[in-house]
């Protein structure tokens, strides 16, 4: 028995020790948190473990509740940080949150066209410039068609097929870069053919 309270006091005696570290460690921290620049950066990154997906490059589950077709549904998509894209994914290094993962569904590429992620810029500024291009080569012929022969009209509709091309392969790029790897690079070769 003696045996027994002499280990339940060295076991009390060891958790105050423990107890009274942990607070001087804290403590410590506060204290000096703000020379800690590495804290705060580890802070400031933030990975979402439970967005990483399977490498078998399944279609999303939906968020229970919510149908697919919905705003909301848009709004709340899941994403990963770099370190979960899988290898054929992860191309850029210095983009590290909101990634698309795999999803092997046109329909999950199409609907990301409405949602912020790491391709939401290169997305819409070439859909912008498509469809701007595209209503200028409209109007140029509209308002020249009458002044312009044939060379003329073969010139300048190689100039702006050319550039709408070289924006709808580049877009079709963004949109459908997380599909599959397949596809990847089938739309990586059309858009340096653009």
């Amino acid at each position: 028995m003696h045996v027994i309270e002499d280990e339940i006091e060295r076991f009390n005696d060891e958790n105050n020790d423990n107890k009274n570290l942990h607070t001087r460690i804290t403590s410590s921290e506060q204290d000096f948190s703000f020379l800690n620049i590495s804290l705060q950066i580890k802070r400031s990154v933030h990975y979402d473990t439970d967005s990483i997906t399977n490498h078998e490059y399944q279609p999303l589950r939906l968020i229970s509740g919510i149908e697919q077709s919905s705003i909301d549904y848009v709004l709340r998509r899941r994403y990963i940080a770099h370190w979960g894209l899988p290898e054929w994914l992860g191309d850029n290094h210095f983009l590290l949150q909101k990634h698309r993962p795999p999803t092997n569904s046109v329909r999950e590429c199409l609907i990301s066209i409405a949602s912020i992620h790491s391709e939401t810029i290169n997305i819409w500024t070439h859909l912008i410039g498509t469809f701007c291009i595209s209503v200028t080569y409209i109007l140029f012929f509209l308002d020249n068609y009458q002044q312009m022969d044939i060379f003329d009209i073969i010139s300048f509709s190689i100039f702006f097929i050319s550039a709408i091309l070289c924006l709808t392969f580049s877009t079709l790029l963004h949109i459908f870069i997380n599909y599959s790897p397949s596809v990847l690079v089938t739309v990586s070769k059309l858009d340096y053919m653009g």
